[in-house]
């Protein structure tokens, strides 16, 4: 009996938890950058104030589970399409379904970057344990994935990478950054000595230039990958 008991507390446990990061992403994707507030998460997740805290030691642990079910999603996504052996041809579409990931869901964007972007003593000293262990596992997973792809490169003399864990992580945040011009929608030059100008940026062009970028940051040219 006290087992079904304690198990029982898990499932309760469990739900609340699946509840309070589903109200957050609904909101996070409908507002973007503007937190949402700790009572409206809860009012969204039909739970009161005191439930987020039964479940999350702070707001920082419940952005930290929301991006690992972000996260999630994404390797969802990367493990049913199916890669080629080709590790150009892997690495292009590796990218591709990162940048479309990437905008489909902007507030993906914002908060992996707001997130991760600081210091990681003063983050860790705002998550638990078992949070941390899980949002460093779907990282891991996101960038191993990549990782393998660049290994698999080097191995057979496609890829000139020294090191495809730095390789793999300097991507995924070079991609990240590049979303924020299509975020914003127009470039900037100089039309004359100190006088700004703007151009379109299209999406599209921006995706490609992604995948190029990787390409041809391990030794790919553009004639090669094509």
């Amino acid at each position: 009996m006290p087992r079904h008991g304690k198990s029982t507390r898990r499932e309760r446990r469990r739900q609340r938890e699946l509840a309070i990061v589903t109200a957050t992403r609904t909101l996070l994707d409908e507002h973007g950058r503007r937190d949402p507030s700790v009572e409206r998460i809860a009012h969204s997740a039909g739970l009161s104030k005191p439930d987020i805290y039964r479940s999350f030691e702070s707001k920082e642990e419940i952005f930290a589970l929301t991006l690992v079910d972000y996260l999630a999603e994404l390797e969802e996504r990367s493990a049913g399409a199916s890669e080629p052996e080709d590790p150009i041809a892997a690495l292009r579409e590796a990218c591709l379904r990162y940048v479309d990931f990437c905008l489909e869901h902007p507030a993906f964007v914002d908060y992996s970057l707001s997130l991760l972007g600081r210091p990681t003593e003063e983050l860790r000293e705002q998550i638990s344990d078992p949070i941390w262990l899980r949002l460093g596992g779907a990282l891991a997973t996101c960038v191993g994935r990549l990782e393998r792809i660049l290994v698999a490169g080097a191995e057979r003399k496609a890829f000139a990478v020294a090191d495809p864990a730095f390789r793999a992580n300097l991507l995924s945040a070079q991609i990240l950054g590049s979303i924020q011009l299509a975020r914003a929608g127009v470039g900037v030059r100089e039309v004359a000595p100190g006088v700004a100008g703007t151009f379109e940026l299209e999406p599209a062009r921006l995706r490609d230039a992604c995948a190029e970028g990787a390409l041809a940051a391990v030794g790919i040219s553009k004639q090669v990958a094509r």
